[in-house]
């Protein structure tokens, strides 16, 4: 771990820790059982927010490189070096946000393969969360990420109307890249998911994207998922281990139908979709979903006493089949930007063989693999139900799953609040190590 990044993390774990003592987060109310008071329910909120930020803070150090090697991070003196030295320039736009760019520099750009054909490169990689970088966006034409793009000279980048000659949109492998530089294939070829799966046999294809959808529900991302399903299906009170997994079967047919959607779109359109997952509004809304159960376990928000017609929906047990699907449809679009990369490859795949048919059985696949520990903790919830009975386990259980959303929404917010990916390269920068 470089130094930056050890201090990134020892001041995530010390916001953490600092917010959970300062708001006596899992400090049972005295006497147990009894309502905290607004100034003592503030209080744990704030301390509760302090610590899910440390989590993102903790998460920021672990994962993102602040020591870019001899990469140029400033435009200006890019186009500037390039000029001098002349020769081909390659430009690398990204955010923290953007996981497909961290791939595409760190398994891509960065390869022993690649890299010694990048020495008679000028080579910029450009942070598009700084505000001085906002007018390349338009500069360069694109609105979404990645966006890495080859110039052959820094005349053909500085003109008003800049021509790269080859531009990465979606994560591609070295052999992919060192082709493309070579002009041997064209920009059409498939990601690297797009070509595994086109190699392989129909039968074979959806064996394994089916496993692939397995491992994937395995990814520490997809955890404050699992929480939601929990809570979603643990509120339902079903106490028959039939009724459970029927409801819990329900709501991965939620989830399937999600993908499905995607899949019958990417072979209608013959796009991949994948940026989508990267529009301000959707993560936005996202991240929503994750802070909304945050401010309710912290009772700063508080549903409404059922009564009446609430009485009668919340009762019925169509209504609570209504629920599980709705819920499900929706916690698909909430996963989606935790297995970007394969999703991704896989709708690429769909879109270039325009094909609905495979789309939407290939999807649905994918989904059922991913809904099989959905399934099985959707069918278990009467052990968290009782866990969550047991006194202060069950309260400080609820305070942690607080802490952990504040977190995930955090994690979604920095597309549209720069400002938190931002605080993480501020600290980097301000490491007195």
């Amino acid at each position: 771990m470089e130094l930056a990044n050890l201090f990134v993390t020892v001041v995530g774990v010390s916001l953490a820790l600092l917010g959970i003592w300062a708001g006596r987060v899992f400090v049972l109310p005295q006497p147990p059982g009894s309502e905290l008071s607004w100034p003592r329910r503030i209080r744990r909120a704030l301390g509760a927010a302090v610590a899910g930020l440390g989590l993102f803070v903790i998460a920021g150090g672990l994962t993102t490189r602040f020591d870019h090697g001899d990469w140029i991070t400033d435009f200006e003196q890019g186009r500037a070096l390039a000029r001098e030295r002349g020769g081909p320039v390659i430009v690398d736009c990204w955010a923290e946000w953007c996981a497909a760019c961290k791939e595409i520099f760190a398994k891509t750009l960065e390869h022993p393969a690649v890299k010694p054909r990048l020495d008679d490169f000028t080579k910029i990689k450009l942070d598009m969360d700084a505000p001085e970088n906002d007018h390349l966006y338009e500069r360069f034409s694109f609105s979404n990420l990645p966006w890495v793009a080859v110039f052959d000279s820094v005349e053909q980048m500085s003109t008003d109307e800049p021509r790269p000659r080859l531009v990465i949109r979606e994560k591609i492998s070295a052999p992919e890249f060192l082709a493309l530089l070579d002009g041997e294939t064209s920009l059409a070829a498939s990601p690297e998911v797009g070509t595994w799966l086109a190699e392989r046999g129909l039968l074979l294809t959806f064996v394994l994207v089916f496993l692939g959808g397995v491992a994937l529900s395995f990814t520490p991302c997809v955890l404050p998922v699992y929480i939601l399903t929990v809570n979603l299906m643990g509120a339902q009170r079903i106490s028959s281990l039939s009724g459970r997994f029927g409801l819990s079967s329900v709501y991965v047919l939620g989830l399937a139908i999600t993908y499905s959607v995607l899949g019958v779109v990417a072979g209608l359109t013959g796009t991949s979709m994948g940026v989508a997952f990267q529009d301000p509004r959707i993560v936005g809304a996202i991240a929503v979903i994750f802070l909304l159960p945050a401010l309710f376990y912290l009772e700063i928000l508080r549903l409404p006493q059922a009564s009446g017609l609430a009485t009668r929906v919340t009762s019925a047990t169509d209504n609570r089949v209504l629920l599980a699907l709705l819920s499900g449809m929706t916690v698909g679009f909430v996963a989606a930007p935790c297995i970007g990369p394969m999703l991704i490859g896989i709708l690429t795949y769909i879109g270039a063989q325009r094909d609905v048919w495979l789309g939407f059985w290939l999807m649905f696949i994918f989904a059922l693999g991913m809904g099989m520990l959905f399934l099985a903790l959707g069918t278990s919830t009467a052990v968290l139900q009782r866990v969550r009975k047991t006194g202060a386990w069950g309260y400080r259980l609820e305070m942690l799953f607080a802490v952990v959303f504040i977190a995930v929404g955090a994690h979604f917010l920095r597309l549209v609040l720069p400002v938190l990916s931002g605080l993480v390269r501020w600290l980097a920068v301000s490491s007195p190590i």
